[in-house]
């Protein structure tokens, strides 16, 4: 007697992905991928593929058993690509996808497994600020020169300085929308302050400026910097000046009149002293 045997065609897949070890998450990193197919029913499978919804990701390529696209009953196939971040990944915070295997047992209809897989992108954020001036007679020109120095995007960057008669703080072309700044970029700032003479008198002029930034996730960023600028004393001009000239030469010719009655003294004493003897 013949026992007929009821065919039972499964398939399952696993999928994997991972960073090359040292690498960042920085957009043109690669991320690795790995898939894992198996027949896990009972009879052969044929055309058996996998396919990924991933946009850009590199050509499958596949370890097979024996034949190409052909599983026996308990065999599996290993296959790989590769993909490369985007900064839309990385400012995303991860990479995810789904893949899909599929293969024909010898009746029925095509069977199938999908999986999917999420790789986590660490953000690192951050922002740096360099301030710079420079003193032309009594102002001071100075210059604010921010760089997004993380791995995801920075909007409403903004610069703020805490010096007390600066002028607005003008930015100059950003490099795309106003207060963004994606990973790499920079943009340049100015702003200008007049001398007074409190700080002639201190002889400098001694600032500081911040720059913050928020991130896709997590707490703004921010940078600060420090600038101190050396000034000369307050020169002396107009009436003060005259005054100042008066009080010379009044102590000159008091101190001439003193002289003169030394002298006098001196020649009247000598008199006396001739005449006695």
């Amino acid at each position: 007697m013949t026992v007929p045997l009821t065919p039972g065609p499964a398939i399952g897949l696993l999928k994997s992905s991972t960073l090359p070890q040292g690498a960042g998450s920085d957009a043109d990193d690669q991320v690795n991928c790995a898939f894992t197919a198996t027949n896990t029913g009972n009879v052969t499978l044929t055309d058996v593929s996998i396919t990924d919804e991933l946009e850009g990701l590199l050509e499958i390529v596949y370890t097979w058993p024996g034949e190409a696209g052909v599983l026996a009953p308990g065999e599996q196939v290993t296959a790989t690509a590769s993909y490369t971040l985007t900064q839309a990944d990385v400012d995303a915070g991860s990479v995810d996808n789904d893949a899909l295997v599929t293969g024909t047992p010898p009746t029925g209809d095509p069977v199938e497994d999908p999986d999917e897989e999420n790789t986590p992108l660490p953000q690192a954020p951050a922002i740096t600020l360099v301030k710079t001036g420079k003193l032309n007679s009594d102002r001071i020109a100075y210059t604010f020169t921010v760089a997004n120095t993380g791995n995801v995007i920075l909007t409403g960057v903004e610069i703020t300085d805490e010096l007390k008669g600066l002028s607005k703080i003008t930015y100059g072309s950003w490099p795309g929308e106003a207060g963004v700044l994606e990973s790499g970029q920079q943009m340049m700032a100015t702003a200008s302050y007049r001398l007074n003479s409190a700080d002639r008198d201190r002889r400098y002029v001694d600032n500081h400026a911040s720059v913050t930034g928020n991130p896709p996730s997590g707490d703004p960023v921010q940078a600060d910097d420090d600038e101190k600028i050396t000034v000369g004393a307050l020169a002396v001009t107009g009436g003060q000046g005259i005054a100042n000239a008066g009080f010379l030469a009044a102590g000159l010719l008091l101190a001439g009149g003193v002289l003169c009655l030394i002298r006098n003294h001196r020649a009247g004493t000598h008199e006396a002293t001739v005449q006695m003897n």
